[in-house]
C-alpha cells in the first residue's frame, strides 16, 4: 500500500504538471470505487470546475476545485494516477479526466481495492476527521509525540501503524523507522524512556524525509504519475529482508507478525 511518501510523490508530481487545468469531462469505468457519490453526481459535478490545490493528508490524495468542492482519494493496495497522452490507456483503468490543454489524468488500480469520495462545496471532509498528526508538519513537535506515546500501553510498531495516532506511517517505514532507531517493534509505547522516545521521533522524520526525496519505495506497481518508480526500495535496511545480514550488527533479520501484519527487526540492535 503505497504510503505517506508515495503519496507526497505522487501529490508533487500532479501539482507541478496541473497549472490548474480545467476539468471538461469524467469517464468513470468502474463505479464500484465511489464511495459517497456516484458515476452520475460525479459527472455532473466536475466538468467545468478547476483542480487548484491538489495535496496530501496521510495517505489520501486531496484535490481541492474552484467551487469549493474536494476529490479526495485513498490509493489503497494498488491504486496509482497517470498521465496519458493521447489515446494511450493503461491496464486496470478505472476513471479518467479530460483536462484543459490536451491532457488525461487516470486511475488504475488493478485490484480495485481504491476509493474515492466527493465532497461538495461546504461540506466537511468527514473521511479525514478521524487522522492523526502529520508527522512532518511543523505542530508535529517532540513534546507532544512524547505525550501521546507514553499513555498509549500498545507494541510502539503497530501504534505507529495506527492512523489515528500518526497519519500516514505504513508498513515499509514502521520496520525502518524502528531499526534507524534501535527500538524492538515489540517494546510497549508506555515503557519507552525519554532518550528512546527522541530516537524513534528522530526517526520518523529522518525515514520520511530521506523517503520523498527518493520518490518513495518502488513496491509491486507502484510509481507516480509520470511513471517513475520510487528509489528508496535501494536504501531499506531491513524491509522484506529476513534472513540476510543486519548491516549494523552482523545479526540476521527477522520476521515477526504483529497484529497480522509482517514486522521485519534485527534482534541484535533492536531492543
Amino acid at each position: 500500500m503505497p504510503e505517506l511518501p508515495e503519496v507526497e510523490s505522487i501529490v508533487r508530481c500532479l501539482s507541478s504538471n496541473i497549472k490548474p487545468p480545467q476539468i471538461l469531462k469524467v469517464i468513470v469505468l468502474r463505479a464500484d470505487i465511489l464511495v459517497n457519490t456516484s458515476q452520475e453526481h460525479l459527472c455532473k459535478h466536475l466538468p467545468g470546475q478547476v483542480m487548484q490545490k491538489i495535496y496530501r493528508r496521510g495517505k489520501y490524495i486531496v484535490m481541492k476545485f474552484s467551487n469549493g468542492g474536494h476529490l479526495v482519494t485513498h490509493l489503497r493496495m494498488s491504486g496509482l494516477y497517470r498521465f496519458l497522452n493521447g489515446n494511450e490507456t493503461v491496464p486496470y483503468l478505472r476513471l479518467w479526466f479530460e483536462l484543459e490543454g490536451d491532457k488525461k489524468l487516470g486511475y488504475a488500480d488493478k485490484r480495485a481495492l481504491g476509493r474515492i469520495w466527493l465532497y461538495l462545496p461546504g461540506e466537511p471532509l468527514s473521511v479525514l476527521t478521524k487522522l492523526g498528526p502529520e508527522p512532518l508538519a511543523a505542530d508535529f513537535t517532540l513534546e507532544r509525540f512524547q505525550q501521546s506515546v507514553h499513555w498509549r500501553h500498545s507494541p510502539i510498531k503497530p501504534l505507529l501503524l495506527n492512523q489515528t495516532f500518526v497519519a500516514g506511517i505504513g508498513n515499509i517505514y514502521a520496520s525502518e523507522i524502528l531499526y534507524q532507531a534501535g527500538i524492538s517493534p515489540s517494546h510497549y509505547a508506555s515503557d519507552l524512556t525519554s532518550e528512546e522516545v527522541y530516537k524513534i521521533y528522530r526517526a520518523i522524520r529522518s525515514i520520511l524525509e530521506q523517503a520523498i526525496a527518493c520518490r518513495g519505495t518502488h513496491i509491486s506497481d507502484f510509481a507516480d504519475p509520470e511513471g517513475n518508480e520510487g528509489e528508496f526500495v535501494n536504501r531499506l535496511k531491513v524491509y522484506q529482508k529476513a534472513g540476510d545480514i543486519c548491516p549494523r550488527c552482523g545479526g540476521i533479520i527477522q520476521r515477526t507478525v504483529q497484529q497480522q501484519r509482517s514486522t521485519y527487526w534485527c534482534p541484535g540492535c533492536q531492543h
